[in-house]
């Protein structure tokens, strides 16, 4: 049997996919449900969102647990969309490692005064893969590829169906 000095070192991001989980893999996806029924908390209780509340309390609950598996299919499928944007820059990170960074970037951005959510996601997003071992440069280029694929090409389609609605018309020129 050979030393544990002679052991070479694991990729640094790689720690979570190979041998036994690690607390951070065990703690991903719980520390991303926390945050996620934390948001859904504190909406409800913002002075601006007692409607909210009061739609949920009225709601049928059958409903509301459709509307929240739908939206945690949500989650999880852009989730596995950045994992693949990830795996498409070669970097080895476990995949509740992503989801727990996609979750933190969605509530970062949801927070945000930004409308979209643009900037806050894209810094949030690298930042936390970074952390976990992914190099800038792979960590932004896997979370433009996420955006431009979920945030930007799915507007070309409401582009088309908005100028048809408008009955092609351009816009009036303003003058100043």
């Amino acid at each position: 049997m050979r030393p544990a000095a002679c052991e070479p070192d694991p990729p640094k991001g790689a720690l979570a996919e190979s041998g036994p989980r690690s607390a951070v893999t065990r703690w991903g996806w719980l520390t991303g449900v926390l945050l996620l029924i934390g948001v859904v908390l504190v909406a409800t209780h913002r002075a601006e969102e007692r409607e909210l509340a009061r739609i949920l309390r009225e709601a049928k609950p059958l409903w509301i647990l459709a509307a929240s598996l739908l939206q945690l299919a949500n989650f999880l499928l852009d989730a596995l969309t950045l994992g693949a944007t990830r795996r498409a820059v070669a970097t080895p990170v476990a995949f509740s490692l992503v989801f727990a960074s996609f979750v933190l970037a969605s509530v970062v951005s949801t927070l945000a005064w930004v409308p979209g959510g643009l900037g806050t996601f894209e810094g949030t997003c690298v930042a936390l893969l970074h952390v976990q071992g992914v190099t800038v440069e792979a960590a932004l280029a896997a979370t433009l590829l996420l955006r431009g694929l979920t945030f930007w090409l799915p507007m070309l389609p409401g582009l088309v169906l908005a100028r048809r609605e408008a009955g092609g018309a351009s816009l009036p020129a303003v003058r100043a």
